[in-house]
C-alpha cells in the first residue's frame, strides 16, 4: 500500500489505518495484532529478477496493527 504524502510525514492516523487495512489483508488476519513494517517510497528496491511486488528494504519503522473489517468494508462501499 501506499500513501501519498509528497515526501513528508503522513499524520500518524493514517499510518495506522493503513496498517490496519494491511494486517486485514495479511495472512496474520486471524492472529491479532500484527507488526506492519513502513517506509518513504525512497527507501524500496526491487532486486533484478524477483517476483512482481518482492522489494527489500532497509529503513523502516514497525506499527502493531489489529486487522480491521470495518474499515476495510466502509472504504469498499464509499468508492
Amino acid at each position: 500500500m501506499i500513501i501519498v504524502c509528497d515526501d513528508q510525514t503522513p499524520p500518524a492516523r493514517t499510518v495506522e489505518q493503513a496498517a490496519a487495512i494491511a494486517a486485514y489483508y495479511s495472512q496474520a488476519r486471524a492472529g491479532g495484532k500484527t507488526p506492519v513494517d513502513f517506509t518513504m517510497v525512497r527507501n524500496l528496491k526491487k532486486p533484478s529478477g524477483a517476483m512482481p511486488g518482492f522489494v527489500i528494504y532497509h529503513v523502516y519503522e514497525t506499527i502493531l496493527a489489529e486487522p480491521d473489517e470495518q474499515l476495510v468494508m466502509r472504504l469498499k462501499t464509499d468508492h
